[in-house]
């Protein structure tokens, strides 16, 4: 049977809905799910709808600067172990600097994932090979063999100033070499692309003790490459996937400098950014009259 003492703690509904502040939400709710056909019928209720999402949005932004949010994030990603991440995507501004002769400082910029997921994590994997002649050795070479990284949590630091970038210190490569180096990022969800190749020399022991006595504190800076079977754009310097189309420009009149230039491949964003120019123009500076799309 029931115990006579026991007692089932119910509240009212009739308070909760009753109070003016539970109305006011549940208007709120209301008027923020109105479709906007609806509310486009009256300019007063318009407004309001139109306050409260900018008000809503407002709230958002302020509540995901908070070091709240910042620790429920952290405590997501430690229990969810790299389960509530997205997709990698490739790394891009890829540089390197030697700083001795066996040793490298490679920075990169990561991309951040398409849906904007906060829960995002990766880990990147660094490979390097002898960069070698196409006209005289095959890919089956020891030159074209890449030689792969993980890099570790504590191998690996972002920049204060700009949480994007990253660096890291590579050793154990060989002296006085011309290296080939990319970058890709992964997770649980594999592998990303990897990211546009850049080409370094490497200084011998003598040429690295001749640079510190100067006081040099780069011994040896990268260039970007085009990989084989890759093309680069010609304003961002990016790697474009061989799978996209680029764009090439058709200029009107002869260029000033760089006659040689080929008006392209420029990437869709560099295109866009050309194109909304008043009098769109080339790296040599040729005014552009049409553009073509090439696959």
């Amino acid at each position: 049977g029931q115990c006579p003492h026991a007692r089932v703690a119910v509240w009212p509904m009739d308070t909760v809905l009753g109070s003016p502040a539970a109305a006011l939400l549940a208007g709120a709710i209301a008027v923020l799910l109105l479709p906007q056909g609806l509310a486009v019928q009256s300019e007063g209720l318009w407004a309001l709808r139109e306050y409260l999402r900018r008000s809503l949005k407002l709230l958002t932004e302020v509540f995901t600067q908070g070091p709240f949010f910042e620790f429920f994030v952290f405590c997501a990603r430690k229990c969810g172990r790299g389960r509530l991440a997205s997709p990698c995507r490739p790394p891009h501004s890829l540089q390197a600097q030697a700083v001795s002769a066996a040793e490298l400082v490679i920075c990169w910029k990561a991309r951040a994932p398409l849906d904007g997921n906060p829960f995002h994590e990766e880990r990147y994997v660094c490979a390097w090979r002898h960069a070698k002649d196409p006209d005289t050795e095959d890919e089956s070479s020891v030159a074209a063999v890449w030689r792969e990284h993980e890099v570790l949590d504590d191998e690996c630091g972002c920049d204060e100033a700009d949480r994007d970038r990253w660096g890291m210190l590579l050793s154990g490569l060989p002296e006085g070499a011309c290296l080939r180096l990319r970058l890709c990022a992964q997770n649980r969800h594999g592998r990303g692309e990897w990211s546009e190749e850049v080409e370094i020399d490497m200084p011998t022991g003598l040429e690295a003790a001749a640079a510190r006595r100067s006081g040099a504190r780069a011994l040896a800076c990268s260039r970007v490459v085009v990989a084989r079977g890759g093309r680069l754009c010609l304003q961002c310097r990016h790697a474009q996937p061989a799978t996209s189309s680029v764009t090439y420009a058709d200029v009107v009149c002869p260029p000033l400098f760089a006659r040689e230039c080929p008006h392209g491949p420029f990437c869709a964003r560099c295109h866009k950014a050309m194109s909304a120019q008043v009098l769109p123009s080339c790296i040599c500076r040729a005014l552009i009259g049409t553009w073509r799309e090439v696959a």
